[in-house]
């Protein structure tokens, strides 16, 4: 059995058509490659400004940290020169009291002699 002149034609249009397929599935494939590259990079941009917006938030909470201790060390510094500036005055008050002491014992030595003294005058002046 032969193949007869329009089976033969139709053979070669259905080739020319699956070739035409063929060629725009080939096209459509590249088409998606790139489209595929594309959305890859636009991710990747994406992730590299998102990841870029943390790391400048994180760094604008450092600095606002950084200030924080910095004040922060500022008033210990001026709460450190209060209390030194407390303790020598508290020192000196403190000499100042053992002064006193010391001053009130040697009155009261002077007394106690004193006492003793009257004591015995008027002993003797009673005898």
């Amino acid at each position: 059995m032969g193949v007869s002149k329009e089976e033969s034609q139709l053979l070669k249009e259905q080739s020319a058509t699956t070739e035409q397929i063929l060629q725009q599935t080939s096209y459509l494939q590249q088409q998606m490659e790139t489209s595929i590259s594309h959305i890859q990079r636009v991710a990747e941009e994406t992730t590299i400004e998102t990841t870029l917006g943390t790391v400048e938030h994180q760094r604008q909470i450092v600095a606002d940290v950084q200030s924080n201790m910095q004040e922060h060390l500022q008033s210990v510094q001026q709460l450190m020169l209060e209390l030194s500036s407390y303790s020598q005055v508290l020192g000196e008050q403190m000499q100042h009291h053992v002064t006193q002491q010391s001053e009130l014992k040697t009155h009261s030595v002077v007394l106690e002699s004193r006492i003793s003294s009257l004591q015995q005058t008027v002993r003797a002046g009673e005898q």
